[in-house]
């Protein structure tokens, strides 16, 4: 069974949406897993809670995978075979303020991270874009709430530049699924506005 292309799909429906790698775009036959899994780009997901987890409640107390979960893991039970727990990495020295997350992917001294006078390094994020970010759309996305103590401070560039943080979630959709004129932008962003989806076309559009 031949492959099916990308492109043929959207020429096939009319509409331009970016899509992720679907079953039937995977190899079939001998060794086909192990080649979807090369094919496909490696993610990595790094998320802030700025007013941090209560321990006792995430991290386990036996080690190996044998553990009982704990109230916070519960939850993804059914998928404990997909992540491992690490305990025993926190930043040590820093005060019990909201200025801390200046360094939480970055590690960066606690001398060097006091309000209104950041000396940062490159963040984690940044580290492993440099390396894989090729092989994607965008190489980052960074979300948040702004450029603030709150939302956009995770991120920094290999001078220690912090990078801002797109809070609006309109403008981030536009972003990863709106291309074309700035006449086609705007019409999908009316009908974005309306409540219409992308792919409402494709299911009104008459057959040929």
């Amino acid at each position: 069974m031949p492959l099916l292309n990308r492109c043929t799909f959207l020429r096939a429906t009319g509409v331009s949406v970016a899509l992720p790698l679907l079953d039937a775009m995977m190899p079939t036959g001998a060794h086909a897993e192990q080649k979807a899994a090369a094919m496909r780009s490696k993610r990595m997901l790094l998320i802030s809670n700025p007013l941090g987890l209560y321990a006792p409640f995430f991290f386990p107390k036996e080690a190996g995978k044998n553990y009982e979960p704990t109230r916070y893991l519960k939850p993804l039970q059914e998928h404990r075979d997909d992540f491992t727990v690490f305990s025993g990495m926190s930043h040590r020295g820093y005060p019990g303020t909201h200025d801390t997350q200046y360094a939480l992917l970055t590690g960066a001294p606690a001398e060097h991270v006091r309000l209104g006078d950041v000396r940062n390094t490159i963040s984690l994020d940044q580290e492993v874009a440099s390396r894989l970010g090729d092989a994607t759309r965008f190489p980052y996305l960074s979300l948040g709430g702004g450029l603030n103590l709150v939302g956009g401070a995770l991120s920094w560039d290999k001078h220690g530049v912090m990078i801002p943080s797109e809070g609006r979630a309109t403008k981030a959709f536009k972003q990863l699924f709106m291309d074309g004129t700035p006449q086609e932008i705007a019409h999908a962003v009316d009908r974005f506005r309306i409540g219409h989806s992308i792919l409402d076309g494709v299911a009104n559009r008459p057959e040929p």
